[in-house]
């Protein structure tokens, strides 16, 4: 039998796979098991690594969609802790921020942009201002695994970008300042569609899988 590549050349075996004949030039061993280049590059094809020229090994591009999708989550993320932290403050030092003492009374004016939030028992205004805070660190998070860049993180961007509307709605609900409620749905909107177009970039740029020297590499496999 000759080899399917080199017609001249006698083969050492047939591929475990296809049954051609295969010489020793192009044989590749695998698991024990004799394969043709094309089948073996099936085989190996989920244990690859993208190698550049430099010798090093290349990641997914971080395109527009994938750096926009983290700096709204940054962004909203953000503002939901500086929020959090305001309410919180108005809880923990001015208690029920609608009562009659004097620094409430103080507070009054400069937090306004709450909404009814000021008039809360201040065990109610905890409880938001910790929820917010959850959620800030949350959209910080999906802000730092979107930019590395990761598909994971783009789809935890998008996530959190629908969880920043519905918190928009229930802002909007209970009168809070309207352009911070607008201000929030569009950094939640913008999230979305970001780390959404951020995510099929990644999913389409993953370059095909290649081996330096894939033979070589293959026989070093061998038990």
């Amino acid at each position: 039998m000759k080899c399917y590549v080199h017609q001249n050349v006698d083969a050492v075996g047939v591929c475990s796979s296809c049954g051609r004949g295969v010489c020793r030039v192009c044989a590749v061993r695998l698991g024990g098991k004799l394969y043709c280049k094309e089948d073996a590059d099936k085989v190996f094809a989920s244990k690859r690594v993208v190698v550049t020229s430099g010798g090093t090994q290349a990641g997914p591009k971080r395109g527009l969609g994938v750096m926009l999708g983290s700096v709204f989550a940054y962004l909203l993320g953000g503002t939901a802790a500086l929020l959090s932290f305001t309410v919180l403050f108005a809880a923990i030092v001015s208690g029920d921020t609608g009562g009659n003492s004097l620094f409430s009374s103080l507070l009054n004016p400069d937090l306004g942009f709450l909404g009814s939030i000021q008039h809360y028992a201040s065990s109610t205004i905890l409880s938001i201002g910790v929820v917010m805070l959850v959620f800030g660190s949350l959209g910080i998070a999906a802000g730092f695994y979107t930019w590395k860049p990761s598909r994971a993180g783009a789809v935890f961007a998008v996530i959190f970008g629908i969880l920043g509307l519905v918190v928009a709605f229930e802002l909007a609900s209970i009168s809070v300042d309207p352009l911070l409620v607008d201000a929030w749905f569009a950094l939640s909107g913008l999230t979305i569609a970001a780390s959404f177009i951020g995510f099929v970039q990644l999913t389409r740029s993953q370059p095909p899988a290649a081996v330096s020297r894939r033979s070589h590499a293959a026989d070093a496999l061998q038990p």
